[in-house]
């Protein structure tokens, strides 16, 4: 992943005139106008350095990064940290957020009042082999979407229809 998402960002700054780029994961959901409102609050920092997403801490190794569900570059970060710097990097690790957060260790801009993991992996009956998430469970989740200004949501469980279920109703409650 980690150098899919380096060549990626190089392919970018070489091709496209951009202000930020987000990358995702597979088991990401992201609410378009609620991920607008974040661009324009980043455009208010009055920074050209721009790392941001929900912050993750690794408490063991002091390390502070920004989670890979939703990782925010803007075109200066990518230019003058991750491309100059990447060949400082660990380029096989398991935990490739982990990794890329070494490169910003003071410019991280925490988001994660604007994030919700949906599902977490204890919601899971493993004697009926499947996920205890209600029609109430999906109607409070999209209101808490609305109401908390939330732009990216994470479901990633053992059952992945679940999570390809769970995405189909958010896209269509949108």
């Amino acid at each position: 992943i980690m150098l899919k998402t380096i060549e990626g960002l190089k392919y970018i700054q070489s091709n496209h005139d951009y202000d930020y780029v987000l990358r995702t994961n597979l088991s990401t959901f992201l609410h378009i106008d609620n991920f607008l409102k974040i661009l324009e609050y980043l455009d208010t920092l009055n920074s050209n350095e721009i790392y941001a997403g929900p912050l993750m801490i690794n408490h063991e190794m002091k390390h502070k990064f920004i989670s890979g569900t939703s990782m925010i570059y803007s075109r200066d970060s990518i230019k003058n940290n991750l491309l100059e710097n990447y060949n400082t990097l660990d380029l096989t690790p398991y935990s490739d957020d982990f990794e890329l957060g070494k490169l910003y260790k003071k410019k991280i801009t925490d988001l994660t009042k604007y994030y919700d993991k949906l599902v977490y992996l204890s919601d899971y009956d493993y004697d009926k082999n499947e996920y205890n998430f209600s029609d109430d469970d999906k109607k409070n989740l999209v209101k808490n979407i609305i109401e908390k200004d939330l732009y990216i949501f994470r479901s990633k469980n053992y059952d992945r229809q679940f999570d390809v279920n769970l995405m189909e109703y958010l896209t269509n409650s949108f």
